[in-house]
């Protein structure tokens, strides 16, 4: 009886290992370039942040959910813009109007923990495989230029 228990338990664990194994593998031949870049509003009080966007190499695999990015203590979902690009946003702290005029609404990208420490150059991809939460670690991040969006449009 120990003998199939034990069997049981290292066939399971096994199995467990592949498939994470399986995943980090199909993770790591799909994502393809990531970037960032900050942004701030033209107009007093419109507020800052931080897009952050992944191209895939090829179609996310349909067992494969990206759900969520860990980047400078901040998480925030990952929504789908097209078959292989990815996108998630932050809110930043510069350029707000007074703390007594926001609503009380949540932000995007509230400060949380990320599941390992990662720094600041590093983001963490949170994802399901198979019905199991994973995580990838993107490390090759490139920024981009500060976009500073104009106050006004321009007359003409």
């Amino acid at each position: 009886m120990k003998k199939l228990a034990l069997i049981l338990l290292f066939t399971s664990v096994f199995v467990s290992c592949h498939s994470q194994k399986e995943a980090a593998k199909a993770m790591k031949a799909t994502i393809g370039e990531t970037y960032f870049q900050n942004w701030v509003a033209g107009v007093r009080g419109g507020g800052s942040g931080t897009n952050f966007y992944i191209q895939c190499k090829k179609p996310v695999p349909k067992q494969i959910i990206l759900k969520a990015l860990y980047f400078r203590d901040k998480k925030s979902p990952i929504h789908k813009d097209s078959e292989t690009e990815y996108s998630a946003g932050f809110t930043g702290d510069a350029n707000k109007e007074k703390a007594s005029d926001l609503n009380p609404t949540p932000i995007k990208g509230q400060k949380v923990t990320p599941p390992y420490p990662i720094t600041d150059n590093e983001a963490i991809i949170e994802y399901s495989f198979k019905g199991k939460k994973a995580y990838y670690k993107l490390s090759t991040i490139k920024e981009q230029e500060l976009k500073a969006y104009p106050s006004a449009r321009p007359r003409n």
